[in-house]
């Protein structure tokens, strides 16, 4: 562990050098913290805006993969139902 860091500031640290997103569980294990505590910590950071659930189980900077990360939200039902009308592209 790292000492004189808080567990939020290295969750936030290893967060942000990370190029993918990661699981709660992966974030406890690299700062060597209780999973509850890490969990807590998670929605705390993502309720202050400064990272992001692109997904459920998956928590990221805002720049991921070199390139700003903004979730993009399909409705299935609404798509299946376009596609059904559309006779060719």
């Amino acid at each position: 562990p790292q000492s004189g860091f808080s567990v939020e500031e290295r969750i936030l640290k290893l967060i942000d050098e990370s190029e993918i997103e990661l699981a709660p569980f992966e974030v406890a294990r690299k700062v060597h913290a209780k999973r509850s505590t890490v969990r807590v910590i998670l929605r705390k950071l993502l309720d202050r805006g400064l990272i992001l659930q692109p997904y459920p189980g998956a928590y990221c900077n805002k720049i991921t993969y070199g390139m700003r990360f903004i979730p993009i939200c399909v409705h299935n039902v609404g798509l299946r139902f376009f596609a059904g009308t559309i006779s060719h592209w």
